[in-house]
Order: C-alpha cells, then sequence, then structure tokens
C-alpha cells in the first residue's frame, strides 16, 4: 500500500508540473461562448496581489496535446466569478469542457504565468454548476530566484520557486546592461579599469 502511495503522489506531482511547461502567456486568450457554462466563484486573499492580471482555466479539448482556454476573467480584489466554457453538443467538434472534465488554473500578471492549485479542489465540469475556490497553492515554476542576478524571477509574495541554477551576473565594475557604476570622467572606461599615464602637461 505504501509503494502505491508513493507512486500515486509521484503521478500526481508529475501531471501537475506538466501543465507548468505547457501553459504560456500567449494562451489567455478568450474563449468561444459555447451557450453551455458554469461559474467558478474566487475569493481567496492571496489573489489580490494580481489585480489587474487575468485568470484562466485550460484543458486538452482534442487531445493534440495543446491545452485550449476554456475560461478567463480579470482579477479583482475580494470576490470575482469565472465562467467555465462548456462543450457545445450541437457541433461536431468538441469546443468545451465536457461533464466532469477538471482544467488547470493559471495566473497571468505582468508576463509571469504562474499555476494555481485551487482549494478546494475542482471536481469537475457541470453544466449550470456552481463551485468556489477560496485557497490555492501557487506556483511560479523554474528559474533564477536570486533577485541580484541580472536574470531574476519576478518574485511573488505566497508563491513558490524552484531555483534551475541559471542566474547572471554582471561583470565586476558593470551593471546588467554593461554600464559602469562608476566613471567619474564619462569616458566610457569604469574608474576602477582607468590607465593613469603622465600628468604632466
Amino acid at each position: 500500500m505504501k509503494k502505491l502511495s508513493i507512486f500515486l503522489l509521484g503521478f500526481v506531482a508529475t501531471g501537475y508540473m506538466s501543465f507548468a511547461s505547457e501553459i504560456t502567456a500567449d494562451m489567455f486568450t478568450v474563449p468561444a461562448n459555447t451557450g453551455a457554462n458554469m461559474t467558478v466563484g474566487v475569493n481567496a486573499t492571496k489573489f489580490d496581489q494580481f489585480q489587474g492580471g487575468q485568470i484562466g482555466a485550460f484543458f486538452d479539448l482534442d487531445g493534440d496535446g495543446t491545452l485550449e482556454c476554456v475560461g478567463l476573467e480579470s482579477i479583482q480584489t475580494g470576490f470575482f466569478g469565472l465562467a467555465l466554457w462548456g462543450d457545445d453538443s450541437s457541433t461536431d467538434e468538441k469546443d468545451g469542457l465536457g461533464s466532469g472534465e477538471v482544467p488547470q488554473f493559471a495566473l497571468l500578471h505582468d508576463g509571469n504565468v504562474i499555476l494555481v492549485d485551487e482549494i478546494p479542489q475542482f471536481t469537475g465540469y457541470v453544466t449550470n454548476g456552481i463551485v468556489n475556490i477560496t485557497d490555492a497553492t501557487l506556483d511560479g515554476g523554474s528559474g533564477c530566484t536570486d533577485q541580484s542576478a541580472c536574470n531574476a524571477l519576478s518574485m511573488y509574495s505566497d508563491v513558490s520557486y524552484s531555483d534551475d541554477g541559471s542566474c547572471s551576473f554582471p561583470s565586476s565594475g558593470y551593471d546588467c546592461d554593461g554600464v559602469c557604476l562608476a566613471d567619474a570622467d564619462a569616458d566610457g572606461v569604469c574608474d576602477e579599469f582607468e590607465v593613469v599615464g603622465c600628468q604632466d602637461n
């Protein structure tokens, strides 16, 4: 039983993390109004810092391995609602969630994509249903987490990040744009690298 539990935990974690590499900022597009939907109420204070950004719901509708947006809403402070669009059964092409299907939620703020593991966990799409998200575990993905680095991630509170060892730092005497930190005579040569020559005019 212990081995089975460990396997299931690893499977769920792997499945969750696979979404991180699949959801990108350009995927936050307005989904089609299929005429069938349900409402997800969002009332989690940790989302307040993302006001003005967007929350989206994503699902692989056609089974091609690419996620499509099935719900999109601007983030507001306090309570707001997100419509999840269901499949229009009158068309041959699947254009929304089917009964019981569970999308991956994600946030987009200032170009940063953050995965949402909602609490309570969403159990599946139901036409005309209403559910609420009252808390969430947020995952900002991996990258450089050293804020003194030139390529540091934009980091938010209550969001977990993992450092991938990709940090890059400026050369000594320069900033991240290659500009001297100190250049008293404005000659483009940093003060510490100036070569002193003859000073007798």
